[in-house]
């Protein structure tokens, strides 16, 4: 095993699983790891960096036998450091039997089964008198209130339905207002060391649409409210002992009231915003002393919708800010994740400019050429 802050070499292979490995994979590529990967999607960015690559069915359906076969698949046999990504919302009680090669960079299943599940998280969050929406277990008839699951990602698990048929299921009151992430990494002596936050803006909140759309760093935050971010996080660690990467998801009311929504026990998508010169893997594998210097440039994440069935077609050129890309062929059902964009600028202005700019050709050269393919 790696010690505490110890550099791996460049050969160290890692294993990574995912519902959507793509950023974990090009990050892990670009900085000499050994990669085999599995995950939902097989995007041609994802697929061209593997040594060897596993597409698998929904994350929701694997089971945990199907899991350590992956697992087995992708390792045979050699030492490697398993990261799992989104999705170990439902893969966590399956990562406490792993063979003795396979070294696992998660948080426990314990501590998964603490933020992933709505009562353990909630009850949580109330022992510590830290602000959050209000949450019932039960159906309600009147009031405005929101469905969700807790081991869900991307905004996808949020809808206007009344109904709870699942134990991961929870009512929390719709309160309206800004949304935001805080990431975080957990150093060598098992403190909280922040390293951003992040702006969440959803595909249409008012039409009840939640999807996670745009994503972008240096957003305008007050600074006591940054202050009472962390200081919930130094809180929660006290009690969870989390290890790596981690990500709280939190908003700012209409009021200017701050409330937690949910923690992600994993390397999240804003791992993204981070400058691609950043080796963030390595203090997912190996928790570090001391955090360097980083200056963050203006990096957006946004991610397309099919709004009709699609088919990708052979010879579309992808432009460089262009992620996510979908093999050719690919078929994308209405409202399927069909790419992303990962933009990086020298301010905030250049940045929206430029989203604006890829925005435009999405619309004329990728989306009108598909509908007319269609």
């Amino acid at each position: 095993m790696l010690q505490q802050s110890e550099r791996p070499a460049a050969s160290t292979l890692l294993i990574i699983i995912a519902q959507s490995a793509r950023f974990l994979i090009q990050s892990a590529a670009r900085h000499g790891y050994r990669v085999r990967a599995a995950d939902c999607f097989a995007d041609s960015d994802s697929v061209q960096h593997c040594e060897r690559f596993i597409r698998l069915e929904p994350i929701t359906t694997v089971s945990p036998q199907q899991l350590h076969e992956t697992i087995e698949l992708l390792a045979e046999g050699q030492t490697a450091y398993l990261i799992i990504g989104t999705g170990i919302e439902y893969l966590y009680p399956a990562l406490t039997d792993l063979p003795e090669h396979i070294h696992s960079t998660a948080n426990s299943a314990e501590v998964c089964s603490q933020v992933c599940q709505p009562m353990p998280w909630f009850t949580l969050l109330d022992s510590l008198q830290l602000p959050h929406p209000e949450v019932t277990y039960q159906p309600q008839s009147t009031g405005q209130w929101l469905l969700k699951d807790a081991a869900g990602w991307g905004g996808s698990h949020i809808s206007a339905e009344q109904s709870i048929s699942d134990k991961s299921h929870y009512l929390q009151r719709h309160v309206h207002g800004i949304s935001y992430s805080a990431l975080f990494v957990i150093d060598a002596q098992h403190q909280p060391r922040l390293l951003m936050f992040n702006r969440q803006i959803c595909v249409d909140a008012d039409n009840g649409d939640f999807r996670l759309q745009t994503l972008y760093n240096h957003p305008e935050l007050a600074t006591h409210q940054q202050q009472a971010v962390m200081d919930a996080i130094m809180q929660i660690q006290q009690r969870l002992n989390l290890r790596g990467l981690n990500s709280l998801d939190f908003m700012v009311s209409d009021t200017g009231q701050l409330l937690l929504l949910e923690l992600n026990p994993r390397p999240s998508a804003s791992c993204q915003l981070l400058p691609e010169t950043v080796d963030w893997l390595h203090w997912q594998i190996a928790a570090p002393q001391n955090l360097p210097d980083i200056k963050m440039s203006y990096r957006l994440l946004y991610h397309f919708f099919a709004e009709q069935m699609l088919t990708i077609p052979h010879d579309l050129n992808w432009p460089a800010d262009f992620c996510d890309l979908p093999a050719p062929g690919t078929i994308h059902a209405e409202g399927d994740p069909v790419c992303s964009l990962c933009i990086e600028a020298p301010d905030t202005i250049q940045r929206f400019e430029r989203l604006e700019q890829q925005c435009e050709f999405f619309r004329k050269k990728v989306a009108l050429r598909l509908k007319n393919l269609t």
